[in-house]
């Protein structure tokens, strides 16, 4: 993320230079390659627009100006944010919620349902993913104890693959196997 973050303004510069020097297939190359990142990272609105860039590519001229016009105004959205995350990833994070000061319950019902949405979510690679990560340990730490470490580790890692696998052991501890 922060190496993407920090290269946002060279790629943002390097597609206007292509698309102006009349090189669509190098252009598709790069629009490509940024729809892939952005759609990883969970920049959706980027990665929707430079997929429909990379789509007029080599198409009538007027409609891959302005797709061209639509992800630079996505880059203008995306750039702050992206820049923004970056900078916090290593913020600590907040402690653990008690649920008599409003925090969630930690309820067994509660704890199942957190688990599966993160699975979900690790399954279909989205990023809304670490928020739920987040939430489910601040509320549930207690409950899950050591049980959640390979969980984070995963999820720290980036690896939603192993993440999930981990939300299914957790499942299957709690008795809730999907």
């Amino acid at each position: 993320l922060r190496g993407f973050a920090s290269d946002l303004k060279g790629l943002r510069e390097e597609l206007g230079a292509l698309a102006g020097d009349g090189e669509p297939q190098a252009a598709a190359r790069q629009l490509h390659t940024l729809k892939g990142l952005a759609a990883t990272l969970g920049a959706r609105a980027l990665a929707a627009a430079a997929s429909r860039a990379e789509t007029a590519q080599g198409g009538e001229p007027n409609e891959a100006h302005a797709a061209l016009a639509n992800l630079d105004q996505a880059f203008e959205r995306s750039m702050d944010d992206i820049a923004w995350l970056a900078a916090n990833l290593d913020a600590p994070a907040p402690g653990p919620l008690d649920p008599a000061d409003g925090g969630p319950p930690t309820t067994p019902q509660a704890l199942t349902s957190a688990l599966h949405e993160l699975a979900g979510l690790l399954g279909n690679a989205d990023m809304r993913a670490m928020d739920v990560h987040a939430r489910l340990t601040r509320s549930h730490a207690a409950v899950l104890g050591p049980r959640l470490a390979a969980l984070d580790g995963a999820v720290a890692a980036f690896d939603f693959k192993a993440a999930q696998a981990q939300c299914h052991v957790l499942l299957e501890h709690l008795g809730h196997a999907t």
